[in-house]
């Protein structure tokens, strides 16, 4: 017997039912693909009836505004005859429902579906639509990973009306059909309802894939309300002693009984996750780690100094000792300390000090503040055990404000002997070595130092000044050099345009000067080896460089980063994703270091991976360019061209219009067979070119795109006369690899060393 159509649509099977209509699994004959078909019969004799198709078919439309990967797409509403339809995206995969009914998924899982649901309902709520019935059942799981909402079919303007509780709850007999365990406390009572009551339910699902369990099931409908509206739930830490402290504080807050006290916004949890995110397989061997008896500390974090005082200059000293502290530290062995980076993304943050500690992966924190009292500065600090929260070690010091060598030679004294690590004498003298007895010569260095952390090129040109300042307080003051020889190159680098010879010559002699005047110091050989790698294009003395630097503190992550940059443009793929790798577990939230993943990673063509460092980049901070410029470069090689158009005209405004922006841009457009598009970015780089803004590289980018390969081979050896700072890579840029068959091609890599 044949199975009846609903217009075009050949119904296969019921996938379900729900309270607004029947879901079936249908064919589209035209389109010849498979839809999920929601179908709502009426008679048409009652005016409820009628109503009730009305809103059916009104609500529906609110939900086909939505276009987004997250969400199930609508794509087609209709009536034919007694019955309306809506015709919806089919999802294979299983919902979460089915997912967490094999026991409680593991909290990094978690963390990735609940940054894809809060993805989906930052689109929906800012389009004014909400959901108003979240549950695992609604959200499936694709077998790539991938969450798609289903069912906003019952999705309203936000403050339309209120949706209280027989809207999906039949209580009848106290039979449960709709979904009344996942309904926030406002909509069990029959209140008006806001995005927040979204959050609260997506807060419900996230505890249910911790823990295995419903936050508020009850015996009846009447007694689930009831402990919706009055209960808390037990703890996820008892449930599920592997959850990290940090997620299950995101997973009560948004199950705050108070709406004002809940997440307010989708992106506030999405913020709070991403912070999460990056460190999560750190994390997960929690029970393992809660046995542990033993105070031997192998990792550690120094969280930022709080300044309790509001005076002036507080903030630069209490970064600067952090800072100081830090580096004296990495170089312990055995002791992991992550770098300033990482740590500084929690100077804001109100968690508490164990909470930052286990979301970093660390055995032990140390945090403190510096209180101004006269002309004296009273420092408090605390050593705190992450695993049972037990205060390890706490004391305070008072010191002149001018006195500040003292004070941190007693903290490192005091912080080594508390770690029970054993140094050897050699050891020991470098831990509390002095850079410096001059006090004004090391506050002009603290404050370069702050601005040079600010990576803006106001913040260079700053620190170069107080590095300055030191160096005339000091003249053999190396760490100073250091610092001013790492402002000189990032100033060249940065800007992707022809080398400034004052800034290359400045940024080498103060490099030699530094290792001069100290040859233990690893900043400095790191901050050499930059120069010689991106600079001098002296590969061979980079490397020792950098090795030196690494070998002298391993702990010091600019090497290791650094380093790997290095190795990715000579072609050692293997041996720069370890380097790389080794930098991101030092400084696992340092978004040059997470992007940097990701280059090397594309580099060595391995684009899928690469994508997921890109995006990790972003999740930390969406104003983060280079990595939607990496991202976009990743997307193409994979033959995304849309999508990479799309990332790189989103943000190349917000760039400043960078030429090698443009240049990457016009060779996608030029792929993607765009060409007028990409021949009139050709035309604009030249003018730039031409004006001295661009490299000839920018041009030559778009050129290869064209196939104008013989005038994008000339651009490109300019390039390398000129010393254009991207041309380190050209050896294994992919976005040169039409240009490799070229005859000039290879003897242009020998000129540069690099075959």
């Amino acid at each position: 017997m044949a199975l009846p159509y609903v217009e075009r649509y050949r119904l296969l099977s019921l996938l379900g039912s729900g309270g607004m209509g029947d879901v079936h699994l249908a064919e589209d004959t035209v389109l010849q693909r498979r839809v999920a078909l929601k179908l709502l019969s009426r008679s048409g004799a009652t005016e409820v009836d009628e109503e009730r198709s009305q809103r059916f078919l009104r609500e529906a439309r609110l939900a086909s505004a939505l276009s987004h990967p997250n969400i199930a797409q609508i794509f087609e509403i209709g009536d034919a005859g007694e019955v309306s339809f809506i015709a919806m995206e089919y999802v294979e995969g299983e919902t979460l429902r089915d997912r967490v009914a094999h026991g409680p998924l593991g909290a990094s899982d978690v963390i990735d579906i609940a940054l894809q649901l809060f993805d989906a309902l930052e689109e929906a709520h800012g389009k004014g639509i909400m959901h108003r019935d979240l549950k695992s059942a609604n959200v499936m799981l694709t077998s790539r990973g991938r969450v798609k909402v289903l069912d906003f079919g019952l999705a309203k303007r936000v403050g339309a009306e209120p949706a209280g509780a027989p809207t999906h709850v039949n209580t009848a007999e106290g039979v449960i059909v709709g979904t009344v365990h996942y309904m926030s406390p406002e909509q069990s009572l029959g209140r008006t309802v806001d995005v927040r009551s979204d959050i609260f339910s997506s807060g419900v699902v996230m505890y249910e894939l911790l823990t295995g369990r419903l936050p508020f099931a009850g015996g009846s409908v009447a007694e689930t309300l009831y402990r919706i509206v009055h209960s808390q739930p037990e703890p996820i830490a008892r449930l599920n002693p592997r959850v990290p402290p940090l997620l299950e504080r995101i997973v009560m807050k948004a199950l705050d009984k108070e709406v004002e006290q809940r997440y307010q916004h989708a992106r506030e949890v999405l913020a709070d996750l991403r912070n999460v995110t990056p460190t999560i397989e750190a994390t997960r061997p929690r029970t393992a780690a809660a046995k542990r008896t033993s105070k031997s500390i192998d990792s550690l974090a120094v969280l930022p100094l709080q300044a309790t005082t509001a005076a002036a200059d507080m903030d630069y000293l209490a970064d600067g000792i952090t800072e100081s502290l830090i580096n004296a530290l990495s170089q312990i062995p055995r002791l992991k300390v992550l770098a300033r980076s990482t740590v500084f993304r929690y100077k804001a943050s109100t968690l508490d000090p164990q909470a930052i500690g286990q979301a970093l992966g660390v055995r032990a924190v140390l945090s403190g503040r510096l209180q101004m009292i006269g002309a004296r500065v009273l420092t408090r600090v605390e050593l705190l055990d992450t695993v049972d929260g037990t205060n390890i070690w706490g004391d305070q010091f008072q010191h002149a404000s001018t006195d500040v060598l003292a004070l941190e030679e007693k903290l490192v004294d005091a912080i080594a002997e508390q770690l029970r690590v054993r140094l050897t004498r050699d050891e020991h003298r470098r831990l509390r070595k002095r850079h410096t007895e001059n006090a004004g010569a090391y506050e002009a260095y603290m404050r370069g130092r702050f601005q040079l952390a600010k990576r803006t090129d106001e913040g260079f040109t700053k620190a170069i000044e107080c590095f300055e300042r030191a160096i005339a307080q000091d003249s053999r003051y190396a760490l100073a050099y250091a610092g001013q020889a790492d402002c000189y190159t990032l100033l060249t680098t940065a800007r992707y345009v022809d080398a400034v010879a004052v800034s290359v010559h400045r940024a080498r002699e103060a490099a030699e000067r530094a290792i001069a005047l100290d040859s233990q110091l690893a900043e400095a050989h790191s901050a050499l080896g930059f120069v010689r790698f991106r600079v001098d294009w002296d590969w061979s003395g980079a490397r020792t460089s950098f090795e030196k630097a690494c070998e002298l503190n391993p702990g010091h992550a600019p090497a290791h980063h650094r380093y790997a940059l290095l190795l990715s443009a000579l072609g050692h793929h293997d041996d720069a994703i370890a380097e790389i790798r080794q930098a991101c577990e030092l400084d696992p939230l340092s978004l040059i270091t997470r992007s940097a993943y990701g280059r090397v990673l594309h580099f060595a063509r391995r684009y899928e991976q690469a994508l997921d460092h890109f995006r990790q980049a972003i999740e930390l901070d969406d104003s983060f360019l280079s990595a939607h410029f990496d991202l976009a470069m990743s997307l193409a090689e994979l033959g995304r061209y849309d999508e990479a158009i799309a990332e790189l005209d989103r943000h190349i405004d917000r760039g400043g219009r960078r030429s090698v922006m443009l240049g990457v841009l016009g060779q996608v457009l030029a792929r993607a067979g765009q060409h007028e598009r990409a021949r009139s970015l050709l035309g604009e780089l030249r003018q730039r070119l031409a004006d001295g803004q661009a490299t000839s590289a920018d041009p030559g980018y778009v050129l290869v795109g064209l196939g104008e390969l013989d005038e994008a081979m000339e651009m490109f050896e300019q390039a390398c006369e000129k010393r254009a700072g991207l041309a380190v890579f050209f050896k294994v840029e992919p976005l040169l690899d039409p240009l490799r068959p070229h005859p000039r091609f290879a003897p242009m890599l020998r000129r540069l060393r690099l075959e």
